[in-house]
């Protein structure tokens, strides 16, 4: 009797062994597929960051020239253009900030931090830039204003200009949605992760 349940209790704990190895072992797993989706989404980030730049970069000097033919004043044109090579540096500087090693070498609760300041330094950007694009659309407003003083052509010059600003603006809208919604993401896995760990 006391043999059986020796052997009863043995079996438990065996088995309890084996339950314990198997829980570690998908731990593990899910701590790959998690640490893998990270990764994927900074990846994501760092993508769309990069096709920012170019177009940015590209996009510099045919504004310029286009204002410039259009007799917009220097001023407004060397404004733009300093706004423009800034958005520029901005995206890179996110794309740097995401190629932390941190980010690379699974140090998470680094990784969350980086995350987290690349996602507050996009809001912060979006705010300059919507104020810098009041006062640029006025000031270009008036300018074509004083250019072309027929109605018709201010209005069809502003129009133009209209479709060409909602255009951007509706890229730029959905750009930065889901870079915030993928950091946002990210940030929530790599707690998730640590959290997972610390128990």
């Amino acid at each position: 009797m006391i043999h059986n349940e020796h052997e009863e209790l043995e079996q438990m704990r065996e088995q309890l062994q084996l339950l314990k190895e198997k829980l570690a072992r998908e731990h593990i797993v899910n701590d790959r597929v998690m640490r893998r989706a990270v990764r994927d989404k900074i990846s994501g980030v760092q993508q769309r960051s990069v096709a920012m730049s170019i177009f940015g970069t590209f996009a510099i000097p045919f504004v310029i020239v286009t204002l410039l033919m259009t007799g917009f004043s220097t001023c407004y044109v060397v404004m733009t253009g300093a706004f423009l090579i800034i958005s520029v540096i901005t995206e890179l500087y996110t794309m740097m900030m995401l190629r932390s090693r941190d980010l690379r070498s699974g140090n998470l609760l680094s990784a969350g931090i980086q995350a987290a300041r690349v996602k507050r330094l996009q809001q912060r950007w979006l705010i300059i830039g919507l104020l810098f694009v009041a006062v640029w659309l006025s000031w270009g407003a008036y300018e074509l204003h004083t250019l072309f003083p027929n109605a018709e052509e201010f209005h069809a010059m502003l129009i133009s200009g209209a479709v060409g600003g909602v255009i951007g603006g509706v890229i730029g809208g959905v750009v930065y949605r889901r870079n915030q919604r993928e950091l946002s993401e990210i940030i929530d896995q790599i707690e998730d992760l640590i959290e997972g760990e610390e128990e």
